[in-house]
Formats: C-alpha cells, sequence, structure tokens
C-alpha cells in the first residue's frame, strides 16, 4: 500500500513470525526483493489514527494487531 502524504510503500499484513530487532531487519530486506526495509519510528507514527483501537487504519492494514512494533530508530522511544 502506498501512502501518498509520505511516499512511502507498506505491506499491509502483518507478519506472523516474531523478530528481534536485527532480524526483523535482515527479513525485511529479503521481502519482495530488495527496497524493503523497517521504518523508523517517526515514519511509524505517520500511519497511526488516533480515531481507531488499535491507532491503525484497519481499512488499510486489515487484521492488524495491537502490539509492539519494530522500528530502524535506535535509542529511547
Amino acid at each position: 500500500m502506498t501512502d501518498y502524504s509520505t511516499g512511502l510503500m507498506w505491506q499491509r499484513v502483518v507478519e506472523t513470525t516474531t523478530y528481534n530487532q536485527v532480524d526483523a531487519n535482515r527479513h525485511c530486506a529479503m521481502v519482495s526483493g530488495s527496497g524493503w526495509r523497517l521504518p523508523t519510528k517517526d515514519e511509524l507514527i505517520s500511519i497511526q489514527d488516533p480515531q481507531y483501537r488499535p491507532t491503525i487504519d484497519p481499512i488499510a492494514f486489515p487484521n492488524t494487531p495491537a502490539g509492539t512494533y519494530w522500528s530502524s530508530t535506535i535509542g529511547p522511544p
């Protein structure tokens, strides 16, 4: 899915496998060829919508469970 406000492309379906941050980075690099990566913290925030619980649009990202997701940002939250 393309977010036209940022120009970013997002995978709509959440992976069922749980990864640590290092493995999540590796996995993203291998998904659907090259060019995929973990989003930054700010990029993840850009797809939040407070009108939903969890704060993700269920039409854009169907069946996305509430939870914690890795970003490529290193450091404190």
